[in-house]
């Protein structure tokens, strides 16, 4: 399993040096499990605008700093744009025989793209435009007016619609993670795991930091993650609901047992992750 925020990393830290806790891992189920959250979750603005880049995406302006060209299939604005194209992508994954759907968020629009040229003049357009254009959902084909647009190398792009880094700002619960324990295939053997997950109908996500890779589920805004309890937020019962398929959090595939003075305090739960 694969993915990591170095935030998880540096929260980590913070606990143990002010709990006195020491981890050790053991052999409980081969499956996934927890690690820690943002300890303070908190509203976060999506992407500004970076050095006055245009929003107005498939303009000809775009051709500024471009990094390429792709073909741009539809876009979502307002508050539910990321459930929207995350869905959609995953629908044209699977009732498509087109696979490099990717998205970029950016000036709170969501675009979804397919493939990825490095100049207009690549033969393999035509037919990719084609293809795309006559896509059909539901006996319709909603992308004829798909194009061929230019790439802003200012934009966060993600090429992988499991990769939780497309999701800024938002939070998922972290059921365990692969680093360098576990060798240096620890990132593929996250993206299985993330396979499998899919495969178990688990909306799973992996994301990868420098030395370790976390592991996912679902994405969730903090209105979706959390509701009052009087003087602080606590996790919403859909979030505990979830925690009930995935109680732990894993590490390579072990349970993490903490401990406190000697003490064991219990396996790591799941919890809470905030996408940076």
């Amino acid at each position: 399993m694969k993915t990591h925020p170095q935030l998880i990393l540096t929260v980590l830290m913070l606990l143990l040096a002010v709990t006195g806790c020491e981890l050790e891992t053991r052999v409980v189920r081969s499956s996934w499990d927890n690690l820690p959250a943002d300890p303070k979750p908190r509203h976060t603005d999506r992407q500004a605008p970076r050095n006055g880049t245009s929003s107005q995406h498939g303009e000809a302006s775009r051709t500024t700093d471009s990094q390429g060209w792709a073909i741009q299939v539809t876009q979502f604005t307002g508050n539910t744009r990321h459930d929207q194209a995350r869905k959609l992508v995953q629908q044209l994954r699977t009732q498509t025989n087109l696979t490099k759907f990717w998205i970029e968020d950016l000036n709170n629009t969501a675009t979804i793209y397919q493939g990825r040229f490095s100049k207009a003049s690549d033969p393999a357009i035509r037919n990719a435009l084609a293809n795309v254009q006559q896509i059909q959902l539901a006996g319709t084909r909603p992308f004829t007016e798909s194009k061929l647009v230019p790439i802003l190398g200012q934009t966060h792009t993600i090429t992988d619609p499991y990769d939780l880094r497309q999701f800024i700002g938002y939070y998922s619960l972290q059921i365990g993670f692969y680093d360098q324990a576990f060798g240096q295939d620890f990132r593929q053997a996250a993206e299985q795991a993330i396979q499998v997950l899919r495969e178990e109908g688990h909306d799973a996500y992996y994301y990868h930091g420098p030395h370790r890779s976390i592991i996912a589920i679902g994405v969730f805004s903090y209105e979706q993650a959390f509701v009052s309890a009087g003087t602080h937020d606590t996790y919403a019962p859909r979030i505990h609901e979830l925690q009930k398929l995935f109680p732990y959090n894993l590490g390579n595939g072990l349970t993490i047992i903490q401990k406190e003075a000697g003490r064991n305090i219990g396996e790591q739960k799941s919890s809470l992750i905030r996408v940076f």
